[in-house]
C-alpha cells in the first residue's frame, strides 16, 4: 500500500467513525504525518484525527503521547517538503476553528504542547524556524486554547478519574507563573493530583503507566497549586499522604522477604514524591498548624524504610522538612504533642516472629532512636519523671541490642539526654546524678566491643563540654570522673583498649580544677610512659595532648608541654 492509499484509507477511517484497533491507529498516524510531502494531505489527516467521534472512549494519554510523537518525529527527521511553520499552521488551523472541545482534543493539544522544550532546545541547536512563528504558536495556544479549555472542562460534572486526567495531560505542561492565574481551579488541581500521586503509593503501577512516566511533573505541579489553597484542602493532602505512607509500610511490613531490597525505582519515586509534597505543605503557610507537625514527622516514620535503604545524605528536601519538623515538634506549645507523636512511634514498632526481624519494622525502631536523639537536646519538658517512665523503657530495649546501628543509636539518645539545656533545674540534678552511671556504660560496652572507639569519643567529649554546667551541682564530678577513666586505664590489659582510654581522659583534662591541672597532665605523661603503646598509639595521643593543651591557652600549660613532652624524644 503506497503513502497516499494508506493515509486517504486512514482518513476514511477517522470521517466515518468506524472502530479500529487503537494502538494500531494511533501508530500509523504517528508514523504517517510527519512523513507526509503534500500539506493538503497534511492538513487533512490533522483535522480528520482532531475532529475524529473515533477517540470518545479512548484513553487521554493515548493521544497526549500520539500526538507528542507525531510532532516529535516531525522535528528530528525535518522532512524538507512541508516546512515547520506548514506544519505547525495545519495544526494551528485546527486549533483556531474548533468550536466544541472535548477532554480528547484537549489531551492532543496537550500532547503537542509538551514538545516546547524540545522544539527549543533544537532552535538553539540547529535553528529550524528562522521566522519565530512555531514558537508563538506554542505561547498562543496555550494561553488562548489550552488554558481557557482545559479550565471550563474542569467546571464540567465528570468521573474523578476522568478528572484526574484532565488535571494529570495539565500538569505535563504547568508552569510556576500559572499561579498568577486565579480563573484556574486551584482546590481541584491539588485534591486531583493528591489522588494521582496517593494512587501511585497505594500500587505499583506498570512502568509504562502515565503515573509513572509523569509522577515528577504531577509533584512539581502539586508544589504550585498547594501555594493557592486554603488550609482545609491543604489538610486533607496531608491527611491522604499520611494514610497513604502508613499502607505503604503495612503492605511491606508483611513481605515474605525480610531482606527485601528498597532502591527500586517505584519505590525511590515514592520517597521523592512524599518528601517534595509534605515540602510543599509546610511551604504553603508562614504559621505552620501544630498537627500538621505530627502528621508528617510520621510520614516519615512510615517510610523510613525506604529513606534507609537508598540513603538520604544530599537530599536536601528530606534533610529540610525532617530538620523542620523536629524542631516544630520541640516547639509546640503543647507539649503533649511531642509525647504523643513518640507514643504513636512506639506503638507502630511491631514485635514477634517474623515482623520483628522485618526491614521496614527495623527501619522505625532506629528512626525513633534518631528522632529522640535529635529532638530530646531541645524538647523544653524533659524530666526526671519522663526519663524515668518512657526512656528508660526503650533504653533496656536496645542498649544490648545485635544489631550494632540499634545499639549504637540507643547510646546516642542516652547521650542526648545530657545535652538538654532548656528544661527545668530538676533535669540538670539528675543529669549530675546519672553522669557517672552513663560514662561506665558506655565505658564498659567499649570495654566488652558493643561500642566502638569512635562513639565512645564522641560520648566523652560531650559529656565532658557539660562538666561546667553540671558541677555548679557536684563540684568533685571532673575529678570522680577523671578518677574512674584512669583506674579503667590501668585495670585494662589491651594497649589499644588503653589507648583509647588515654584519649578520653586526655578530653576531659579542659574542665579540671586549674589546681589540678599539671597533676593530670603529669599523669598523661606517666601513663605514656608506663604502658607500652607503639609508634603510632603514641602519635595519636600526644597530637590529642597537644590540641588540648593548645586550648586551654594557660601559660602553665603550654610551659608543661615544651619542659615535659618536646625535650622528650621517645615520644616524638
Amino acid at each position: 500500500m503506497n503513502c497516499d492509499h494508506a493515509v486517504n484509507h486512514l482518513i476514511g477511517f477517522l470521517i466515518n467513525g468506524v472502530s479500529q484497533d487503537n494502538p494500531a491507529l494511533l501508530n500509523n498516524l504517528v508514523y504517517y504525518t510527519p512523513r507526509l510531502k503534500s500539506v493538503t494531505s497534511l492538513q487533512n489527516l490533522i483535522g480528520s484525527a482532531f475532529m475524529s467521534s473515533i477517540w470518545a472512549d479512548a484513553d487521554l494519554f493515548e493521544l497526549y503521547e500520539m500526538s507528542q510523537a507525531i510532532v516529535q518525529w516531525k522535528l528530528q527527521i525535518s522532512e524538507p517538503t512541508i516546512s515547520l511553520q506548514e506544519f505547525y499552521s495545519a495544526w494551528d488551523l485546527c486549533f483556531v476553528n474548533c468550536n466544541i472541545w472535548t477532554p480528547q482534543k484537549l489531551a492532543i493539544l496537550g500532547g503537542i504542547l509538551s514538545t516546547k522544550s524540545k522544539f527549543e532546545y533544537l532552535q538553539r541547536s540547529y535553528f529550524l524556524d528562522d521566522s519565530g512563528t512555531v514558537i508563538k504558536l506554542y505561547r498562543c495556544w496555550r494561553n488562548q486554547h489550552f488554558l481557557p479549555v482545559w479550565c471550563s472542562l474542569l467546571g464540567k460534572s465528570q468521573s474523578l478519574s476522568r478528572l484526574d486526567e484532565i488535571v494529570a495531560i495539565y500538569s505535563t505542561i504547568s508552569d510556576p507563573v500559572d499561579v498568577k492565574r486565579n480563573q484556574i481551579p486551584w482546590n481541584t488541581v491539588t485534591r486531583s493530583l493528591t489522588r494521582l500521586s496517593t494512587s501511585y503509593l497505594s500500587s505499583p503501577p506498570t512502568r509504562e503507566s502515565p503515573l509513572t512516566r509523569h509522577l515528577n511533573r504531577f509533584v512539581k505541579t502539586l508544589q504550585i497549586s498547594i501555594i493557592k489553597n486554603n488550609q482545609t484542602v491543604i489538610s486533607e493532602a496531608l491527611d491522604n499522604i499520611c494514610s497513604e505512607c502508613f499502607n505503604l509500610y503495612a503492605r511491606e511490613v508483611g513481605s515474605s522477604n525480610p531482606n527485601k531490597h528498597y532502591m527500586g525505582e517505584y519505590y525511590r519515586n515514592a520517597l521523592f514524591a512524599v518528601i517534595i509534597e509534605l515540602k510543599s505543605i509546610l511551604d504553603s503557610t508562614p504559621t505552620i498548624p501544630e498537627n500538621w507537625y505530627q502528621q508528617i514527622i510520621m510520614c516519615l516514620f512510615y517510610t523510613s524504610f525506604i529513606a534507609k535503604d537508598i540513603g538520604i545524605v544530599g537530599f536536601e528536601s528530606y534533610e529540610y522538612v525532617y530538620d523542620l519538623v523536629t524542631t516544630g515538634i520541640t516547639m509546640c506549645s503543647n507539649q503533649w504533642i511531642y509525647i504523643q507523636v513518640l507514643d504513636t512511634m512506639i506503638g507502630n514498632i511491631w514485635n514477634g516472629i517474623p515482623i520483628h526481624s522485618n526491614k521496614p519494622n527495623d527501619a522505625k525502631r532506629l528512626f525513633m532512636l534518631n528522632y529522640l536523639e535529635r529532638t530530646l537536646p531541645e524538647f523544653p519538658h524533659l524530666t526526671p519523671s519522663f526519663i524515668r517512665k518512657v526512656i528508660k523503657p526503650i533504653e533496656l530495649s536496645y542498649i544490648d541490642s545485635n544489631d550494632v546501628e540499634l545499639r549504637e543509636s540507643a547510646h546516642l539518645m542516652l547521650l542526648s539526654l545530657f545535652q538538654n539545656s532548656v528544661s527545668e533545674s530538676s533535669l540538670v540534678t539528675w543529669q549530675t546524678q546519672y553522669y557517672h552511671e552513663y560514662i561506665a556504660l558506655a565505658t564498659d560496652h567499649f570495654l566488652q566491643k558493643k561500642l566502638s572507639e569512635a562513639q565512645l569519643a564522641i560520648i566523652y567529649q560531650r559529656m565532658s563540654s557539660r562538666l561546667p554546667h553540671l558541677q555548679t551541682v557536684d563540684k568533685h564530678l571532673t575529678r570522680d570522673t577523671l578518677h574512674y577513666t584512669y583506674l579503667k586505664i590501668l585495670n585494662c590489659h589491651q594497649t589499644d583498649q588503653q589507648r583509647v582510654l588515654l584519649l578520653c581522659l586526655i578530653y576531659q583534662i579542659p574542665f579540671v580544677n586549674r589546681i589540678f591541672l599539671l597533676e593530670w597532665l603529669n599523669t598523661c605523661q606517666e601513663l605514656m610512659s608506663g604502658i607500652k603503646f607503639d609508634r603510632a598509639q603514641k602519635k595519636k595521643i600526644l597530637e590529642a595532648l597537644c590540641t588540648v593543651v593548645s586550648s586551654l591557652q594557660t601559660d602553665d600549660a603550654l610551659k608543661w608541654w615544651y619542659s615535659n613532652i618536646l625535650p622528650t624524644q621517645s615520644y616524638l
